[in-house]
């Protein structure tokens, strides 16, 4: 009963920006893609001016249409292989406000060792799809309150293809009709009227009204660009979503008749998620329907993921992230982020359009990772041009609120003023210059530092007195240097978790043994990195070094396991070099290293009760092989900071850039890098082993005191915790499969999605690892087991559709079998464990209840007692 994974899916990358990969367009017979309109209630009132879409130039083929028909856009099928079959998205727009989703994609997506998933339309261009609506004559971006849409989505969308959906529509396109990659971008959104050789992008509308007898539309865009296929910016107001497509028959076909594909990706499902790990803004749940359940002839709808809140107002996602970006106690972070005696809240990504004002556009924060990778010591700037120019403002609010750097013409007043002359708007730049500003008069003279502003009188009160000629004319260059004391204070205690593992190991003399070496079960017996001895040897620990035996790069012990015979198995963090069949080989283990660029860090000292002292040590093993796995990891950002690159490696679970991703991918390797990391994030050493670290401990509280610190030393991404422990969101908190959001349906061609609300989801009960379509529920008869399963109970499941739609434990992916409950139960929590007679439907309990007969059951992926719902979150491992 467990469902296939998509091995193929791409990792995800934080910040990105572009594609490489190769293919050439193929014109083809057209099939038309229509859009379907419904409506939950009555349009009302517009929230905001609607948004017109791109006028097409004068003689183009339609007023809007650049192209003459939609396959000279994107592939709708040929003769070789048929049209493209259908699969469908509907969105519902729940809010107050127009939204303005759209689909991008750079086909790019291609088997390992195979080829494209689709090698009909050009690879590594810039393909979208754009929601709209027409009234009269004219059509309009976006997608209105209480309003819903359907689409069919194309093929070159269907490998690992993305859903943005924007809330601010003032920079959603550019101002210049002649806009190309070469010009100057002043928007984060990136659309494009014109290809970087000439000639109008391709946009070909599809009106749906014939269709549903509504007035959607869709305007489909291809900018030929070779390899050149741009992104929204990471600061672009949107959400992001994600979902991979498969269809078998058609894939047979490509397969077959074009190229070949990996075995595994020849099935029909829709993969999707709500991807909240690069950054939050909007609540979406997503729901797969129609999803066949298996061993029976029904269909039924899955539950959903995401986030069910409203978008704005009391109690909605808005207000939550509000609280958790303000510098008050409401931030739940306590003294985590303490910098110059104020309580700092979360970070959050620049948009000149927000305000008090116009809270609508809202916040957007970034995700753990991107508080590195996004961090002014990256000198990652702002997409916007206002207010201060092109790339004159840090992306992120870490860098503070002012201009990067400002000239200013003005006079110096002896002994420490900057008084500026008086221009327009004048004002404005001296309400935003920041506290402790570098500021240099003429020949770059350092003159001190921003001490206060006072608008009124136009000036600049500096903290150093007498640092040139009173009343001299001088040009004022403010300078905003690059500080960041979020990334500061992640990586500081990420190194300082290693330092303390490493004060364990003081005295360990390192020892040298003979060692078996086998190989793990990933790519065909290809990876010797087991060791096992002549006998157990207890003084190895992970995270020790592992020299000799051909061993050339940084190899350590990643895990030790010990068998059912008590045989210890010592997994290394690389195979050993060369070696090709099981052989044995003198290896040395010596004690934990300090991690590379530990000197650029700030040590935290950590203190424990002796009742906590193992389990900091063991959690203290997990922080440092992590980073002693990711600092193999080759530079690839230069203005960050060393340390910074491998805590973000590390928090965004950055597996791909693993020399043992390359040129061979040791799947196991990345998984046991994967497990570390989520135990590291939930903060306990080993988030698999539940009977120790259940999930009660998970995502501990930021603002709790531990380890003589004022703040919570075992959260080491508190925003992981907001996500999942603070919102309770079933989306991605983690840079990777963090086992509540990746939901494969399979069987299935439709995916409906809901913003700011469960409205339009047919199933409004929520998807879990173990109930996939949510909570069910069944007359059921308990009896007591006989044979193998004696002193347990067996639940026999009157409706056999019911019984195919739950799961029992499933360790080898970390799923927890569904919770039962009944009135006529007195123990409270129960969960099947494991299934006994199938072709009866029985499933084994994992207590004895004191109850036989008939009764109503209920199955949820949620315990039923009030106290272990609280501090349950669901666990499953996708591998």
């Amino acid at each position: 009963m467990t469902r296939p994974t998509l091995a193929d899916r791409p990792s995800r990358l934080l910040l990105r920006s572009l594609f490489t990969s190769d293919g050439r367009k193929n014109r083809c017979r057209e099939k038309r893609f229509k859009a379907e309109v419904g409506r939950l209630e009555e349009r009302s009132m517009m929230s905001a001016d609607p948004l017109e879409m791109p006028l097409a130039p004068e003689g183009s083929p339609g007023r809007y249409n650049t192209v003459a028909s939609l396959s000279d856009v994107l592939f709708t099928g040929n003769d070789l292989v048929g049209n493209v079959p259908i699969k469908k998205i509907t969105l519902y727009n729940n809010t107050k406000e127009t939204i303005y989703p759209f689909l991008y994609d750079p086909n790019t997506g291609k088997s390992k060792g195979a080829g494209y998933y689709d090698p009909f339309d050009a690879n590594n261009e810039e393909y979208r799809g754009y929601i709209g609506y027409k009234v009269g004559d004219k059509f309009y971006l976006g997608l209105e309150p209480d309003h819903s849409i359907t689409i069919d989505v194309p093929l070159v969308f269907w490998d690992s293809g993305r859903a943005a959906i924007a809330t601010d529509p003032t920079d959603f396109l550019p101002s210049d009709p002649n806009t190309s990659k070469s010009s100057p971008i002043t928007n984060p959104f990136f659309f494009f009227y014109k290809n970087l050789k000439g000639g109008d992008t391709a946009r070909y509308v599809v009106d749906a009204a014939d269709s549903s007898g509504g007035d959607g539309i869709v305007m489909y865009y291809h900018a030929q660009d070779k390899d050149a296929p741009v992104n929204p910016g990471a600061d672009a107001p949107e959400q992001l979503l994600e979902f991979t497509i498969r269809d078998k028959e058609f894939m047979q076909k490509i397969n077959d008749l074009v190229n070949p594909i990996d075995p595994k990706q020849i099935t029909t499902l829709i993969n999707y998620d709500v991807s909240y790990v690069d950054h939050l803004l909007l609540p979406i749940a997503m729901e797969a329907t129609d999803v066949p359940v298996p061993n029976t002839n029904v269909k039924r709808d899955y539950g959903w993921i995401g986030a069910k809140q409203s978008y704005l107002g009391v109690g909605s996602l808005q207000t939550a992230i509000r609280a958790f970006t303000s510098d008050t106690p409401a931030n739940g972070l306590g003294s985590y982020f303490r910098t110059k005696g104020k309580n700092l809240g979360w970070p959050t990504f620049f948009n000149p359009n927000y305000s008090a004002a116009n809270e609508k556009v809202g916040l957007r924060i970034p995700g753990g990772a991107n508080i590195l990778f996004a961090s002014p010591l990256a000198n990652i700037r702002s997409s916007y041009s206002r207010p201060f120019g092109p790339n004159n403002h840090w992306m992120l609010s870490s860098g503070g609120d002012g201009p990067i750097q400002y000239a200013l013409s003005g006079r110096y007043k002896a002994p420490n003023r900057a008084v500026i002359t008086e221009v327009p708007g004048v004002d404005k730049i001296l309400r935003a210059l920041d506290k402790d500003m570098i500021v240099t008069g003429d020949g770059g003279k350092v003159l001190g530092r921003v001490d206060r502003v006072v608008p009124a009188t136009n000036t600049v009160f500096l903290d150093e007195n007498d640092k040139a000629p009173d009343d001299s004319l001088q040009t004022f260059t403010f300078l905003n240097p690059a500080s960041d004391p979020y990334a500061a204070k992640l990586t500081n205690l990420w190194y300082s978790w290693a330092a303390y593992y490493q004060d364990q190991f003081k005295g360990f003399t390192s020892k040298t043994y003979t060692a078996n070496i086998s190989s793990d079960t990933d790519n065909g017996g290809k990876d010797y990195r087991i060791l096992t001895f002549d006998q157990n040897r207890d003084e190895l620990a992970i995270g020790m070094q592992v020299t000799g035996g051909g061993i050339t790069g940084l190899t350590t012990i990643i895990a030790i396991k010990t068998d059912t015979n008590g045989l210890q198995h010592v997994y290394l963090s690389a195979p050993v070099p060369g070696v090709t069949a099981p052989t044995q080989a003198s290896l040395t283990f010596s004690a934990p290293q300090p991690i590379a660029f530990a000197g650029e860090t700030t040590r935290i000292y950590f203190k424990f009760p002796d009742a906590k002292e193992k389990f900091a040590q063991a959690f203290a093993a997990t922080v440092y092989e992590v980073l002693s796995v990711f600092s193999t990891t080759p530079k690839r950002i230069a203005a960050l900071p060393n340390s910074m690159e491998i805590v973000g490696n590390s928090i965004g679970g950055n597996v791909g850039f693993l020399p043992t991703a390359e040129p061979i991918d040791y799947v196991n390797i990345s998984a046991d890098v994967r497990d570390l990391v989520k135990s590291a994030l939930r903060g306990v050493p080993d988030f698999t082993d539940a009977a120790k670290y259940p999930e009660s401990m998970w995502y501990p509280a930021p603002s709790k005191p531990e380890g003589n610190q004022t703040y919570n030393v075992f959260n080491l991404d508190p925003y992981v915790w907001f996500i999942h422990r603070k919102l309770g969101l079933s989306g991605y908190g983690f840079s990777f499969d963090d086992d509540t959001a990746d939901v494969g349906a399979n069987g299935t061609s439709t995916l409906s999605i809901a913003v700011g609300g469960l409205g339009g989801l047919k199933n409004t009960s929520e998807w879990g690892p173990s109930t996939q379509w949510g909570a069910v529920t069944s007359k059921a008869t308990l009896s007591p087991g006989t044979g193998k399963w004696a002193g347990k109970t067996i639940l026999t499941v009157a409706d056999p559709i019911v019984y195919n739609q739950v799961r029992a434990d499933d360790p080898a992916n970390s799923v927890t079998g569904a919770y039962v409950s009944s009135p006529d139960f007195k123990v409270k929590d129960l969960r099947i464990t494991d299934y006994a007679l199938i072709d009866q439907h029985q499933f084994v309990l994992s207590t004895k209840v004191d109850f036989t007969g008939e009764t109503t059951v209920t199955f949820t992926s949620k315990p039923t007692s009030s106290a272990a719902r609280a501090a349950w979150t669901p666990r499953m491992r996708i591998s």
